[in-house]
């Protein structure tokens, strides 16, 4: 089975203006991995917390979920469709919010980093015009949890 892995990127194919209509729908706690994940940290926090070591959930940023949706179209998207992107990074922006909530009060992580290692390929007025305002709503959560935030690029 091995560990999971992206095997192409769904929205890759399409033209911008039927980006939007394809994103999948939003995830929750009974999605995907969460409901694995969420019991590994119901498993593993009260040890962490007896030992008195932090449990650090990783969520992906936005960019990463754009790339991993869309490919390299995104990067021409950015200045060809800039509408488009917009919207997925918007979109992303949201996954992002739910894992974050996830991590910090469903699972109970101390500490919540957003990994956005694609992010480092943009300029920095794409940075700021299309990651920043996505990671916005992420960071909220884990700060009105209490929780310590991290970015990770």
């Amino acid at each position: 089975q091995g560990p999971p892995s992206i095997v192409s990127s769904p929205l890759y194919g399409l033209p911008p203006e039927q980006v939007i209509a394809q994103f999948p729908p939003l995830p929750d706690e009974t999605t995907g991995r969460w409901p694995t994940v969420i019991a590994a940290g119901a498993r593993t926090k009260p040890e962490l917390e007896e030992r008195d070591v932090a449990l650090v959930g990783i969520a992906a940023g936005p960019c990463t979920i754009a790339y991993q949706l869309r490919g390299l179209a995104l990067f021409t998207d950015l200045f060809r469709h800039p509408e488009s992107a917009a919207a997925l990074f918007a979109y992303a922006g949201q996954v992002s919010a739910i894992s974050a909530r996830i991590y910090a009060e469903v699972i109970g992580c101390d500490i919540i980093a957003i990994n956005d290692t694609p992010a480092t390929m943009l300029q920095p007025t794409y940075f700021r015009q299309y990651v920043l305002p996505n990671l916005q709503p992420a960071w909220e959560i884990i700060h009105r949890a209490g929780k310590t935030s991290s970015l990770w690029a």
